[in-house]
């Protein structure tokens, strides 16, 4: 009989989504997904797992794994449900992001009085109650830890620091996959002749940085540097100012601007993109990277958070910059000669992201904590 596993998250949304409709389309477990919408993420943090509970409690039959995400109380939730289940279910928490580790924002005046300090210790009891942690990348998971030990050492007392060592052997690496079917049904059409085009393809959102992507692609425009412009990602009502003046001052070079809900005609954006310059300030992963790399994008990229650990050292030289001056420097240099690599050698670094390299990984977990045997 197939094993089912039930997938519990209170922010069902964006990558969110992705990753879970991924498992469920390539693991050979059967997967369930219960879920909220993805808003007011303080809130879910706080009432999702009441509110999760209640379904979970109307399930018949019960899962025989619960993998929940950082956005649910885990702890709550388990106290919710106990009386549903007669055995114990194991639960595996999936990192996606850490509540420590964002960088702040000014419109967010929890930052002012440590109030955010809560979410971090939400992530903590979460990661106490549950038998297993999975970060999305190796940066996720020190950035937790090491927030954690900050965390712990401000708070006034019965905090205890061994927790963080069990913590710490409990916790692994499996990085989310990306669908490359959709990309996979698509011809990329060579433009021969036309300026290189340069993809945004993340979250209208002030941790992309959208301020220096838009600030230097303005200052190389005033220099005469060919390029044509596409704008992806979603937007919110309260993005960013410079999604709505890019319209007006890259308009005789954008080919597109806004949010792209066809799969088929995202996939069609990305093989027809060239570069990706990427300036986000905060990224525990990079799945919107990836798939434009699998589409044959190139990147430039910051060296930090999540990406050195992605990209393969030998690229790391050109495909990395340390500062905004020499991003600018570097991103020019790539637009002017913007064959400079092959699009095949994009596509074979983003392929070891793939569901299809990576579910192997995720299944032999599973495996072993439902029958009780959890691999380190």
């Amino acid at each position: 009989m197939v094993k089912r596993i039930l997938v519990v998250d209170p922010y069902y949304g964006g990558s969110h989504r992705q990753w879970a409709t991924g498992l469920k389309k390539f693991s050979r477990f059967d997967i369930s997904i219960i879920g909220l919408p993805a808003r007011h993420w303080k809130w879910r943090m706080h009432g999702g797992a009441i509110t999760l509970a209640d379904q979970f409690r109307v399930l018949d039959p019960l899962p025989d794994l619960i993998l929940a995400t950082d956005m649910l109380d885990v702890a709550a939730f388990l106290g919710l449900i106990r009386q549903k289940s007669d055995k114990l279910i194991p639960v595996i928490t999936y990192f996606h992001e850490n509540q420590s580790a964002y960088p702040k924002s000014a419109l967010d005046t929890d930052y002012d009085h440590r109030r955010e300090d809560h979410y971090a210790f939400i992530n903590y009891t979460s990661a106490l109650a549950s038998d297993k942690l999975v970060f999305n990348s190796q940066y996720n998971k020190e950035s937790f830890l090491s927030s954690l030990e900050k965390l712990l050492s401000r708070l006034p007392d019965c905090t205890d620091m061994n927790t963080l060592d069990v913590i710490r052997k409990k916790s692994r690496v499996i990085y989310p996959g990306i669908d490359t079917d959709i990309f996979d049904r698509q011809i990329h059409q060579p433009t021969s002749g036309m300026p290189p085009l340069v993809i945004w393809n993340h979250r209208w959102e002030y941790d992309k940085n959208p301020q220096l992507f838009f600030m230097t692609l303005e200052a190389l425009k005033t220099e005469k540097i060919p390029f044509r412009l596409a704008v992806l990602g979603e937007g919110k009502i309260n993005s960013p100012e410079e999604f709505r003046t890019a319209a007006d001052t890259f308009r005789d070079r954008i080919t597109h601007i806004g949010f792209v809900e066809d799969p088929n005609d995202y996939a069609k954006h990305l093989l027809s993109g060239d570069i990706l310059p990427v300036t986000s300030y905060q990224d525990f992963f990079g799945i919107s990277i990836m798939e434009a790399m699998y589409c044959g994008c190139v990147p430039m990229l910051p060296n930090r958070v999540s990406y050195p650990e992605l990209i393969p050292d030998t690229f790391h030289e050109t495909l990395f910059y340390q500062n905004d001056a020499e991003f600018k420097i570097k991103l020019s240099r790539l637009l002017t000669h913007p064959r400079k690599f092959a699009r095949s050698e994009m596509h074979q670094i983003a392929t070891r992201y793939s569901w299809k390299s990576l579910i192997g990984g995720y299944d032999e977990l599973f495996q072993s904590m439902i029958e009780g045997n959890p691999k380190p």
